[in-house]
């Protein structure tokens, strides 16, 4: 089994051979096409990806419009559903994404490499991916970037904090009236939040609202999970890693409010998690078995 698939668009070459050479000195195993395409050249892309740990995209507009760029994408993002793969783009333009290609990676974690000096960035990737492999003495999970890369792949003359800055503004101007709408029609609340990344967008909506009791977050990303915790732990604010899509989620819920001292939950919120799932129908029905009535 290879450690690193890269995946590029042909323009990218340079970039993924370099990329390819400074992991195999630090004794991480690439597979790159061609060098290591054997027999039939689709065939052998399949097989490599499904036997690969860790898919790195070279990712930069002509990457975003490529069919068969996005054809690799499509298979490993098949595997991340099943927890056998993780996905990790890195950015070397600042060119926005194709629809296609933002629906499999804009919820992923990159590295941009437009920001910083390429060998820097290679090297992130390079302790990401230790990471990801569990190599001693990196940290055992990704660091995370949608913080400062929640706009992705577009120019602007805004830095991209100030850009992030704006967009909460704006996104809260519209959400807060409806959260709080919502919240003023319980007495008390024990709210499920699914999909929720660092837990900074549903703490921002409605984490100091006295009325909720509970608030218990799921996300996939036990990175996410951690930092989450850390950020807004408490007695009644707690994160949980659990994948929505598992055969044995519904158990999962049922630990998790046996752990929380509840029955179910009066509102369930999902942000930006629907669209990436095989089977959406499945969990709305999954999680509907769990909201009770107001008492």
């Amino acid at each position: 089994m290879n450690d690193v698939f890269i995946s590029y668009e042909h323009e990218s070459k340079n970039i993924a051979d370099i990329i390819c050479s400074n992991l195999e000195n630090k004794k991480i195993k690439c597979w790159i096409a061609p060098r290591n395409v054997s027999g039939d050249y689709a065939t052998s892309i399949v097989n490599a990806i499904e036997k690969t740990k860790i898919f790195v995209i070279i990712l930069n507009v002509a990457a975003s419009n490529s069919p068969h760029v996005l054809n690799e994408v499509e298979i490993a993002y098949k595997k991340l559903l099943d927890k056998n793969i993780y996905i990790i783009p890195f950015k070397i333009d600042n060119s926005s994404l194709s629809r296609a290609m933002e629906y499999y990676l804009k919820r992923l974690h990159w590295i941009d490499a437009t920001t910083v000096d390429l060998d820097k960035a290679i090297e992130e990737l390079r302790k990401n991916i230790l990471s990801f492999l569990g190599i001693k003495g990196e940290k055992k999970h990704l660091i995370n970037k949608r913080k400062l890369n929640t706009v992705p792949f577009k120019n602007s003359n805004i830095s991209e904090i100030e850009r992030l800055k704006l967009q909460q503004e704006i996104m809260n101007s519209f959400d807060n009236p409806f959260y709080n709408k919502v919240i003023n029609s319980f007495n008390h609340i024990h709210l499920l939040d699914l999909g929720s990344n660092n837990g900074e967008f549903i703490m921002d909506r409605v984490g100091d609202n006295s009325k909720i009791e509970t608030l218990t977050g799921i996300e996939y990303d036990e990175g996410n999970v951690k930092e989450a915790n850390e950020l807004f732990g408490s007695d009644r604010v707690k994160f949980f890693q659990a994948n929505v899509e598992a055969k044995g989620f519904q158990d999962e819920i049922k630990h998790i409010c046996e752990e929380r001292k509840i029955d179910g939950f009066n509102i369930v919120n999902i942000s930006m998690l629907l669209l990436h799932l095989q089977n959406p129908y499945q969990l709305l029905k999954t999680v509907r078995m769990h909201l009770k009535r107001e008492e």
